[in-house]
């Protein structure tokens, strides 16, 4: 039996090693995105912001079945804005909206009727950001702030696209205008086991009007994420945040998200913690099926299936960067193998018993 024991032990050593030796040589996806943001006047006037109500829900796209690759996450983002013309004129006011990352289904309203983007132009960075960036990352899972090692967009591009379009505001009047979108994340895969996702909302286009007052944001994520905001804002429920706040931030938004990864692999923060867990996965298995109280057949299949969905949950995760992504199909298939071998074997002495 020890014997038997160390050569499923050795054979999954031989099928961990390629994960374990060349983690330090792969390629993981690093990017950052623009920051999207806040209306932004492009003439002079007396418009006020009464209140601004800011919707961010994100989405995360389903994976298929074993798809190493990392979710995507995309925010469908609604702002709702109560402007005031203070003026005793009609104003046709042009606007611009900082978003020059992809984002897609546009949908602009004032008082519920449509109105058409105009164009684009571009904006200084600093005209939109302010002097306070926030240049760290944070995983959201242990609170650790770390530098960002990927291609950073803030470095090397200084002029943000911005959508444009014009509304025109009755003297006196509040008017409620809407804007709709759908913007997507930047992402680190690098810097940890489970990927961050970051999203800058820009809060600094606000003071450019003659007056803002109140905000309120609600965020609402994936089950089971981990989030980290910059913002003072209250966790209502399990997947929500809310934030009220009487004057505008000094800060833009800056929320980071580590989506849940599965029911095993999100035990663990480093890479070779899940390879390691496999291997004792195996052993456990090995002894479990060598327990004598183990008669019934039926009883040793769930078992084994409780054990291959931890080995799939673990290694259907993106745990090594490209080019050795696929090591892990084979390390799955290896680890299923060993884990028939044993419960052959053990169902076989079954039989032999039953048949005394």
């Amino acid at each position: 039996m020890k014997k038997f024991a160390a050569i499923i032990l050795f054979l999954q050593s031989l099928l961990l090693l390629p994960g374990l030796t060349s983690a330090n040589g792969t390629s993981y996806f690093e990017d950052s995105e623009f920051p999207t943001g806040h209306v932004l006047p492009l003439d002079d006037g007396i418009v006020s912001i009464l209140r601004e109500e800011l919707f961010i829900d994100v989405k995360q796209d389903s994976s298929g079945f074993f798809n190493l690759e990392n979710p995507t996450l995309r925010a469908d983002i609604e702002v709702h804005y109560e402007m005031f013309n203070e003026t005793d004129e009609d104003l046709t006011m042009p606007i611009a909206f900082p978003q020059p990352g992809q984002s897609d289904q546009w949908n602009i309203t004032l008082d519920g009727k449509e109105v058409a983007l105009t164009g684009t132009i571009n904006i200084h960075q600093q005209e939109l950001m302010g002097s306070d960036r926030h240049d760290d990352w944070i995983q959201p899972r242990t609170g650790e702030t770390y530098p960002f090692e990927g291609f950073n967009v803030l470095e090397c591009v200084k002029n943000f696209e911005s959508k444009t379009f014009d509304v025109v505001l009755k003297a006196g009047k509040t008017h409620s205008l809407v804007v709709q979108y759908v913007a997507s994340f930047g992402q680190d895969e690098r810097a940890s086991l489970h990927p961050v996702y970051r999203l800058d909302y820009l809060l600094h286009p606000a003071s450019y009007w003659s007056d803002f007052n109140e905000l309120t944001i609600q965020i609402d994520v994936p089950s089971r994420s981990s989030v980290h905001v910059n913002l003072l804002m209250e966790k209502e429920g399990s997947y929500t945040f809310k934030g009220n706040f009487d004057n505008l931030p000094e800060e833009d938004i800056v929320l980071f998200i580590s989506p849940s990864s599965g029911l095993f692999i999100d035990l663990f923060n480093t890479r070779i913690s899940p390879f390691l867990f496999l291997i004792s996965l195996v052993v456990v298995f090995y002894i479990a099926m060598q327990r004598s109280v183990l008669q019934n057949k039926w009883f040793s299949i769930c078992l084994l299936l409780v054990f291959s969905y931890a080995g799939y949950d673990i290694l259907s995760h993106k745990i090594l960067g490209y080019p050795f992504t696929a090591i892990q199909y084979f390390i799955f298939i290896g680890y299923i193998l060993i884990l028939l071998v044993i419960s052959l074997i053990k169902m076989k002495r079954i039989d032999l018993k039953r048949g005394n």
